[in-house]
């Protein structure tokens, strides 16, 4: 059994299945309440800390350490996802005057941010983000926006399809990992998530292999903005590819096309989508506290329908940045990247 515990504040924490079926099981991690008071107690010592964004982002992060055993750093091996619970948000009572009706702290970091930041640090990933997506925040405020209602993006309130983020852009440069901490969800809309090694037993083969070809376009995503607003077409491709000995996927069901005159391949997006549906689906609802970590290539997400409030913090993360850096020449500390030039790579 698989436990959290806290090496300096020990707690009793338990683990247990969350959902499972004959395609897939994902445990949870429970954050105690002595381990989550003192997280949060030492992320406020840092926002009080005179130091720069980066050593923030290096601080948390150990921090983290002291509330992850050996076990979930390594989970993420054998899953593409997994959700750990309890986690310390700023509305409770042994944060709330500290920062109370503070929006933006010491370089931009709230509270929030630095506890997601802090469980994505201490789960051996690199936070980034993009320019042209939110501003290029390093950790994003996720909700609905008044106007974008009908748009297929997290400010959209209608249901937001399966999809991978950024399947425009090269493996190198894409999102691996997705984080997900929940501040409110009283619309409780569902997320959820298919893990490709399940499709991929439900898909007939032949269609499988046909997703493998370079026989689809995929499109920028509508949150994302490129060339004073233009929407842009990749090359033909593949979305299913394999990387060291693994099946990857790189598209969104509502933004990719079979190249023209191509049945087949009309046929094979069609069968991928009628795979998206229980079992091959996992429904989770979060909850204030949740955190929600998952693959962006190994499965695909979708949201359900919000109605009423919801706000999230979402982080971009990788196992190493070198790659982005090394394309755009940025320092080894630019965790900031500009995609519209990483598009024409």
């Amino acid at each position: 059994m698989i436990t959290l515990a806290c090496p300096k504040y020990p707690v009793s924490n338990s683990t247990e299945e969350f959902f499972s079926s004959d395609n897939f099981s994902l445990p949870i991690y429970r954050i105690g309440n002595s381990a989550r008071k003192n997280w949060s107690k030492e992320i406020l010592r840092l926002i009080d800390s005179e130091l720069g964004a980066e050593e923030l982002i290096k601080s948390a992060g150990n921090i983290g350490e002291n509330y992850l055993v050996p076990e979930i750093k390594n989970v993420l091996r054998h899953s593409s996802i997994v959700l750990m619970k309890g986690l310390p948000l700023c509305s409770e009572d042994f944060g709330r005057k500290k920062i109370r009706n503070k929006q933006s702290l010491i370089e931009g970091f709230s509270h929030d941010d630095l506890i997601v930041l802090s469980a994505v640090k201490a789960l051996r990933l690199e936070p980034f983000s993009y320019e042209e997506q939110k501003n290029g925040v390093l950790v994003q405020d996720i909700f609905p926006v008044k106007g974008f209602e009908d748009s297929n993006s997290n400010a959209g309130t209608g249901d937001f399809g399966f999809h991978t983020d950024d399947a425009i852009l090269h493996r190198d440069f894409r999102t691996l990992f997705i984080a997900l901490l929940c501040i409110n969800n009283q619309a409780q809309a569902t997320t959820y998530y298919a893990p490709l090694d399940s499709i991929r037993r439900f898909i007939d083969p032949y269609y499988f292999n046909i997703l493998q070809q370079p026989r689809f376009r995929v499109l920028t995503p509508e949150s994302f903005s490129y060339f004073g607003g233009k929407r842009i077409q990749s090359e033909p491709r593949s979305i299913i590819t394999k990387y060291q000995h693994r099946y990857e996927i790189a598209l969104a069901t509502y933004n990719v096309e079979p190249i023209p005159n191509d049945d087949e391949a009309r046929k094979a997006l069609q069968a991928l989508q009628l795979a998206l549906k229980p079992p091959i689906t996992i429904p989770i609802t979060l909850n204030p506290g949740d955190f929600l970590l998952f693959s962006n290539v190994h499965g695909l997400h979708a949201r359900g329908q919000v109605k009423g409030e919801r706000f999230l913090k979402r982080v971009y993360a990788r196992h190493s940045l070198s790659r982005l850096q090394t394309a755009l020449g940025a320092s080894p500390s630019d965790r900031v990247f500009h995609s519209q030039k990483l598009i024409l790579l």
